[in-house]
Formats: structure tokens, C-alpha cells, sequence
């Protein structure tokens, strides 16, 4: 929000995903050849040492900052952390448009990482799963993930077009529609079924976001930015580590299976 105007938002985090979708295509197709050409731990060094490349990238930003007013000159004294916290809290619960992105987002997340940690396990085993191969796991993910190229160039045109409410609603509902491929894939032939549900998934969580997070940015004053973003993602990133751990219990109880099917 500090480089664009607020009425680029929309656009700016379009570019943002674009350039994030690139990367989701071009990443699984090299990472599952990797792993089967120099095996994982290699593959997982290879990817750490890429991120010396993105804090070169970041530290070439030189846009100057002015940092916006942390709180109200009226409030009088600069206030403690936890005041700043529970201003950020207040502010996201009293906004009917902030309070509702914060719970779509939050299920999402709960669920969409109760299956995403027996997902690639339902993948890989043959004798619970689907028995597929990392390279093909790898191309799989890379096809899905042109959804995410095709909701970045879309995103926000199709906000423009229907406006950015109904745009949000129905990216959410066309992401869990999404979430039934892989528990519906055959077992003879699972791969176009998980491509075409990837590339549905990967299309309407960018359109999601691009959409929301203009949105979050552009009703919230400078000051409240950072306190509304800190609350925000402290619910709908919170819910992610519990997601995991009811996937895996679920999962070890009950099967990989079912556990997609629940948290479709």
C-alpha cells in the first residue's frame, strides 16, 4: 500500500500473484525431477539457497517509506504493545466486510491444511493411495498451478466486471468445489481429475486474494494498516498449524481417504 495508490491496489497485488503463479508452475515440475534425479535432502538444498537469490531481489527495492502515523496524535502518548494489538483486534472484529474475510479465510486455511498434510501421502502410497510417482506428482502440480497464472491475469478484471463482492463470494465457493478432486480422482487414472481440480483451485484462491487483500487495504486507514494485517493473519494463519495436527490424527485414525473427503 506504501508504493501504489489505492486505487492500484487490486492491480498491484495482481502483478504480485502473477509473479508468485510463475514461480507455483515452474517450481513443482523442477522440484519432483529433482527429487528423483538427485533425491530430496539435494532437492531441499537446492531450494534453501534459492532464497539468498530472493533477499537479493528485495534488498533492490529503493522506494523510500514514510511510515505512516502509528496511532491517533489525540490518543496522546504512544500507546503499549498489547493496546496496539487489541486496537488491531477491535478494529477487525468491528468491520462486518473485515470480520467475514477473516472467517472465509480462516476455514479455508483450518481445512484446506486438514488435507494438505495427508495429501501428498494419498498421492505417493500405492496401497491407500494413488500410487503416483514424484516426477508425476510434480507435473501434476505444475498443470493445476496455471490456475494460479489464469486468476492473476483475471482477477481483477473480473472484479470490474461483476464487482468485488460477488467476485470474493464466488471465488471462495468455486475453491471448495475445487477441494472434492482429489478424493474423487479414479484410482486408474486420477491425473487430467487433479489437474483440472488444481488448475480450479489454483484460479480461484488468487482471484480470492487479489480481491480481499485490495479490499482489506482500501477501507482501512494508514495508521490501522499494519494492526489489521497483524490481526488478520494471526486468525487465518493460526488456524493453519491446526489444520495440520487434526489432519494427521484424523488421518492415523480413520485413513487418508476419509480425511479428504472431511475436509472437502
Amino acid at each position: 500500500p506504501s508504493i501504489v495508490e489505492r486505487d492500484e491496489l487490486v492491480e498491484g497485488n495482481s502483478k504480485l500473484e502473477l509473479s508468485r503463479a510463475g514461480s507455483s508452475v515452474a517450481g513443482p515440475t523442477v522440484a519432483g525431477f529433482l527429487v528423483e534425479l538427485i533425491r530430496a535432502p539435494f532437492a531441499i538444498a537446492f531450494d534453501a539457497l534459492s532464497y539468498l537469490g530472493a533477499a537479493l531481489f528485495v534488498g533492490l527495492i529503493r522506494r523510500h517509506e514514510a511510515g505512516p502515523v502509528p496511532h491517533d496524535p489525540a490518543e496522546g502518548k504512544r500507546p503499549s504493545m498489547w493496546q496496539e494489538a487489541r486496537a488491531g483486534v477491535g478494529y477487525v472484529f468491528a468491520n462486518r466486510y473485515l470480520r467475514s474475510i477473516a472467517a472465509c479465510t480462516g476455514i479455508a486455511d483450518l481445512f484446506g491444511n486438514v488435507s494438505g498434510v495427508v495429501l501428498i501421502l494419498y498421492f505417493v502410497r500405492p496401497e491407500d493411495g494413488l500410487g503416483l510417482t514424484a516426477g508425476t506428482i510434480g507435473l501434476i502440480f505444475a498443470l493445476g498451478n496455471i490456475g494460479f497464472i489464469l486468476g492473476a491475469l483475471t482477477g481483477g478484471r473480473l472484479a470490474r466486471a461483476i464487482g468485488i463482492g460477488p467476485t470474493i463470494i464466488a471465488s471462495a465457493l468455486l475453491a471448495g468445489v475445487s477441494a472434492f478432486a482429489p478424493p474423487l480422482a479414479p484410482r486408474d487414472d486420477p491425473f487430467w481429475v487433479l489437474i483440472v481440480g488444481g488448475m480450479i483451485l489454483g484460479f480461484s484462491v488468487v482471484t480470492y486474494n487479489v480481491n480481499q487483500v485490495g479490499l482489506r487495504q482500501a477501507i482501512t486507514p494508514d495508521r490501522m494498516l499494519g494492526r489489521m494485517n497483524a490481526t488478520m493473519r494471526l486468525i487465518v494463519w493460526g488456524t493453519i498449524p491446526i489444520g495440520a495436527l487434526v489432519g494427521g490424527v484424523l488421518g492415523t485414525v480413520f485413513g487418508l481417504l476419509p480425511v479428504l473427503w472431511v475436509a472437502a
